[in-house]
């Protein structure tokens, strides 16, 4: 009876151990969380303020304004649009990835159309900022991997090299193979970044909303969106910046 009476103490000491740290890991999610969806209102109520001045402006004044200017407000309507449509498309897949409704159905993937498929799609961005965009993935560079995963990995990260790279700057994109692994290299002549900020950078609890060159606008979710499909596909992720 002693010996029974001593393992039901021990293993209530257990369970509440397993529930103290739970608790706390719960916590903890529930705080990163709150702060996330902060950010997130944050950065999208900031777009619908300014989309929400220039359309009552072309509203009362249109008959009054000259082309250029009409012109400079479809610009600046339509760059909100694109932020707020980024900022949604990931916030979808970041939502997918946690519920565990994302499908992978990997295969061998050409690695440089995956590149230059993201490279055409952010070609208006590439061209605003006059950069210049190197794919040297030679041709049927083959990995494994999900397709539809693989190209958001290359577009965020891609999107994040635009965003920091200053006018007239360049963008080289290169491939490595490593045992029985293909290393994808993206590297900038952007403005880098502190170790401080390197090693923040992949927390959810440290996101924060970072201005471009241009002063591009952002969340910071698209590099931990990248983290989180590479290690669905059993790879990693891993910045070196000065």
């Amino acid at each position: 009876l002693l010996i029974a009476r001593n393992q039901l103490l021990e293993l209530n000491k257990n369970l509440e151990k397993i529930i103290e740290e739970r608790t706390l890991k719960l916590s903890e999610t529930i705080k990163t969380k709150d702060k996330f969806f902060s950010i997130l209102a944050h950065d999208l109520r900031n777009p619908f303020v300014g989309l929400i001045g220039v359309t009552e402006l072309l509203h009362t004044d249109i008959e009054s304004l000259e082309k250029s200017e009409i012109i400079k407000f479809a610009e600046i309507i339509n760059k909100a649009a694109n932020n707020i449509y980024e900022l949604l498309t990931n916030l979808l897949k970041w939502g997918n990835i946690q519920r565990g409704t994302i499908k992978i159905e990997p295969k061998i993937i050409d690695a440089s159309a995956s590149v230059t498929k993201s490279i055409q799609l952010l070609e208006n961005s590439i061209k605003n900022k006059n950069l210049s965009i190197y794919n040297n993935i030679p041709p049927e560079t083959g990995i494994y991997a999900d397709s539809t995963l693989l190209d958001s990995i290359i577009q965020n990260i891609l999107t994040n090299a635009i965003k920091f790279t200053p006018k007239n700057g360049n963008i080289n994109i290169s491939a490595q193979p490593l045992n029985q692994t293909t290393k994808i290299l993206i590297a900038d002549s952007g403005i880098g970044m502190t170790q401080q900020t390197v090693n923040k950078i992949f927390n959810l609890e440290n996101i924060s909303s970072t201005h471009g060159t241009e002063n591009e606008q952002g969340t910071g979710l698209g590099l931990i969106l990248c983290k989180e499909m590479i290690e669905k596909l059993s790879g990693n992720i891993k910045i070196n910046s000065a």
